[in-house]
């Protein structure tokens, strides 16, 4: 039906949303870590901020930064 129609469509775009608005928190909880504790592993930094795994972490920051996580570290002590 079109109702049915429309409340998937608006189901997957509330799911969506979520989860960008989930990717930020962690993408900046991520550079909270980073640049508080340089001494923290980006795995450990990937574990703590809820990531599934480092390699989640290093797609975010490659996509939003153009960098590394370990690059960009290294550019906010610079």
């Amino acid at each position: 039906s079109l109702v049915g129609s429309e409340m998937c469509i608006r189901d997957r775009h509330l799911h969506t949303t979520f989860r960008i608005w989930l990717s930020d928190i962690r993408f900046k909880e991520a550079q909270d870590y980073l640049k508080a504790h340089p001494e923290y592993t980006i795995e450990s930094v990937s574990s703590a901020c809820g990531f599934t795994s480092r390699s989640q972490l290093y797609k975010i920051f490659s996509d939003r930064t153009g960098m590394t996580p370990r690059e960009w570290r290294d550019g906010q002590r610079a």
